[in-house]
């Protein structure tokens, strides 16, 4: 290390010695710097543009279909290419009619990184319909709601409903742990006019309202109690949530409680492979939840990651260390041209 240091600074000192080489350096730098301005120009104008549709949820929409159908429901994936697509593969061989995403969708909250995800969608999904919640990933720390920005861009509303045959579906935004009393009004609204015309209610949402775990507490801090109340009182079928990052199948309130598998994030507990949630409504009305695990690799596609989040950010830095140190090869033959030992013969 310290030979190469020595030579580092041998090699420096040598092209700061002669005014010439110290021009070619100079220049040799600024041009660098312009390459990587370039690069760095298309980088964002490739992904701060919006080159593929969003992705908005079907709200207020009644979608035709049978009585008896499956649905998929996946949530967690964060970004995680490899298990996301695995996770799609089979997904699409099992005849279902939409897949839920129950969250935790980006890894990096910028406009960037969600027209990333967006452009991977239209490139995996097809025409397979994804209806999505956000999870506290997907959301900034702004206070109100412009912690949904980015989300809303992309997704659209968070809170939402619809239905499908004769199952009515709620999408819900605990994102930030809690449930307060203007979304608490909101769901009593949906519920009390839509939930009598319908035989199945699902509800869908990212952070759950308890967590069963011994010891642990990844679950809403505030409102849920209030959110049981409302969910029993209108003799909802199941309750979906991700966030905790195990497959786990319990009760909240007299309400059937699914906690997914993740599709991408860190597995915890007994969970040993990314993988979803695989759900038969019968003719009765009945829910049937199957956990399938799909692939135990994580392989994310780091390359495009980079450059739709961070790339940006990393070549800002380094054109402004070029400029700099080419301004000071300039600055320091300025001065050698203005010293006496180096004035006009």
């Amino acid at each position: 290390m310290r030979r190469m240091s020595n030579r580092f600074v041998s090699l420096l000192t040598w092209m700061l010695g002669d005014r010439r080489r110290l021009l070619c350096l100079s220049v040799a730098v600024f041009a660098l710097g312009i390459g990587l301005l370039v690069i760095n120009h298309a980088s964002m104008r490739w992904y701060s543009e919006a080159w593929v549709r969003n992705r908005l949820p079907p709200a207020g929409c009644f979608i035709e279909g049978e009585a008896a159908f499956s649905f998929a429901v996946m949530g967690d994936s964060a970004g995680n290419e490899h298990p996301f697509e695995a996770i799609l593969e089979h997904v699409q061989g099992q005849d279902v009619a939409f897949i839920l995403h129950l969250g935790d969708q980006a890894k990096r909250r910028s406009i960037q990184h969600f027209e990333w995800l967006l452009q991977e969608y239209a490139e995996e999904l097809g025409e397979v319909s994804l209806f999505v919640v956000p999870g506290n990933h997907d959301v900034t720390k702004d206070q109100g709601d412009l912690r949904l920005r980015h989300y809303n861009r992309a997704f659209g509303q968070a809170n939402y409903w619809f239905t499908y045959g004769e199952t009515l579906f709620i999408g819900l935004d605990t994102s930030d742990s809690r449930f307060p009393v203007e979304r608490q009004a909101w769901l009593e609204r949906v519920l009390n006019r839509m939930r009598p015309l319908f035989d199945t209610c699902v509800v869908f949402a990212h952070v759950p309202p308890v967590d069963r775990r011994p010891g642990q507490s990844h679950c809403m801090k505030e409102d849920a109690a209030e959110l049981g109340n409302i969910l029993s009182r209108h003799d909802v079928d199941a309750l979906f949530c991700g966030h905790i990052h195990e497959f786990r199948a319990t009760t909240f309130c007299d309400v059937p409680l699914y906690i997914g598998p993740p599709a991408g994030q860190t597995m915890r507990g007994a969970t040993k492979e990314f993988g979803y949630m695989l759900c038969a409504v019968k003719e009765d009305g009945t829910i049937e939840v199957r956990h399938v695990p799909v692939t135990s690799v994580s392989n994310s596609e780091y390359t495009e990651y980079v450059v739709s989040s961070k790339l940006y950010k990393v070549l800002f830095c380094v054109v402004a260390l070029c400029f700099a140190v080419a301004q000071l090869g300039m600055y320091m033959l300025y001065r050698r041209a203005s010293s006496p030992a180096h004035g006009h013969t």
